[in-house]
């Protein structure tokens, strides 16, 4: 569907909820202090199967990775696939993250994995996803860019996975590049998603 749709249906599910704001709140100051990570899905299935998207941000610089997964059973091998290679590439330890009540993250496994790491679990409220606002940001950003890109390109739902790495490998690029949010301006993605 092209063009603006003011009917009741689109309008609401257009609408969203503030993101609370919590004075206690503070911004890490060194990378790895506190990483955001969600898991979005599932979606339809993608070319190689993924049904899930994995988001991991780093709240000091915001930096944003992304895992398709088949189940939601591999986000602990993919969360240490994420650390082995983000704590060698920085030289530091992730001291704790914030997620949501997911299963996911309430295993035993996982929480004895997080335990002998030493890494402190920041547990979201339930049902509120404005209290994991930072990711559940990025969740919404990234596939709103990532539908933009596939429907612009005139490609099929199934190749989702691949419009959500190339959306999540350009967020950086974004900043420092006025010239392709012009771009992607004049072709309709608004400049307000950048």
């Amino acid at each position: 569907m092209t063009g603006k749709c003011d009917c009741e249906s689109c309008i609401k599910c257009k609408l969203t909820r503030k993101p609370f704001t919590l004075n206690t709140t503070v911004r890490a100051t060194e990378p790895l202090q506190l990483v955001h990570w969600d898991i979005c899905g599932p979606l339809e299935t993608a070319i190689g199967g993924g049904r899930y998207m994995l988001l991991f941000i780093d709240d000091a610089t915001r930096h944003t990775d992304e895992y398709i997964l088949k189940y939601k059973s591999e986000a602990l091998e993919k969360f240490n696939e994420w650390k082995a290679l983000r704590e060698k590439e920085s030289g530091k330890q992730v001291k704790r993250f914030r997620t949501d009540r997911g299963s996911e993250y309430t295993s035993k496994k996982f929480a004895e994995y997080l335990k002998s790491d030493g890494i402190l679990k920041e547990m979201t409220t339930p049902h509120l996803p404005q209290s994991n606002g930072v990711v559940e940001r990025a969740n919404r950003t990234i596939m709103e860019r990532a539908q933009r890109m596939r429907d612009d390109a005139g490609l099929w739902k199934k190749y989702w996975a691949f419009a959500v790495s190339v959306a999540v490998h350009l967020k950086p690029e974004l900043r420092h590049a006025p010239w392709l949010v012009r771009l992607c301006t004049r072709r309709g993605m608004g400049e307000s998603q950048f």
